[in-house]
């Protein structure tokens, strides 16, 4: 099976070979990213890998990869090398193993697809005082560290960025998994302003925090919200009644 790498880092070479006696197999289409072990090594001072970003695409006998950043856009670079492979350890599905030159080897989940509307309050309420609220609805991103930009511009709301996890803790940890939907303001994008969760198999998740408010539904789990600008607006306005 051949490898194609569609930006100008070094060839990558995909391994179906057998190795301890296991073999592999070709990777699932769709995006992979190592945002979880970077996120955790960088919180216990260890020595992290470059964060990766990279979408898996096959065709006939080909695979395809290219890298993305995290809000999906294509990238011209990446700094992965060497060689693709799905993580052997038995039970673990939709994870790649990355070596790099300095031959630390990193893991790439495989994310989910999310789908999310999003209000934010405007900066100037309407003529009878009353607030005035920006919608955008089918935001796309996905849960291994997916951003996506909301509002700002002629808009009439201030910028927001929400970012969604699917959090696997640390070793040692025994915090529980989970999804995580963070709320990060233009002036913070490194921090967020708030954030939720929710179990990890749920079908959404969402945050209001008065002047924002967003839900998000995770692929496959369960059907994206109709919702839309006016229904919204509707309700909050029935709020004030």
């Amino acid at each position: 099976m051949r490898l194609i790498l569609t930006t100008v880092a070094a060839v990558l070479v995909f391994s179906a070979s057998a190795d301890a006696g296991e073999r592999r197999t070709a990777p699932e289409p769709g995006i992979y990213t190592n945002e979880e072990e970077v996120y955790f090594d960088l919180l216990a001072q260890r020595t992290a890998a470059p964060w990766i970003s990279v979408t898996v695409d096959q065709t006939n006998d080909s695979i395809k990869v290219s890298g993305v950043d995290a809000f999906q856009k294509p990238i011209d670079e990446t700094t992965v090398s060497n060689a693709w492979k799905f993580l052997p350890s038995p039970g673990i599905k939709d994870r790649l193993q990355l070596s790099l030159p300095n031959g630390k080897v990193t893991e790439l989940r495989r994310a989910r697809a999310v789908s999310c509307w999003v209000s934010i309050r405007k900066d100037k309420v309407k003529a009878d005082g009353s607030e005035d609220w920006y919608f955008q609805s089918d935001v796309k991103l996905h849960d291994q560290g997916g951003r996506a930009i909301v509002g700002g511009g002629d808009s009439g709301a201030q910028a927001v960025m929400i970012r969604v996890r699917n959090v696997t803790w640390d070793t040692g940890s025994t915090n529980a998994p989970v999804v995580a939907l963070y709320v990060h303001k233009p002036d913070k994008w490194e921090k967020a302003e708030s954030y939720s969760w929710a179990a990890p198999d749920s079908a959404r998740v969402g945050i209001n925090l008065r002047w924002v408010q967003t839900g998000c539904t995770i692929g496959g789990l369960g059907q994206a919200s109709k919702l839309d600008g006016n229904k919204f607006k509707a309700g909050e306005e029935a709020k004030t009644k």
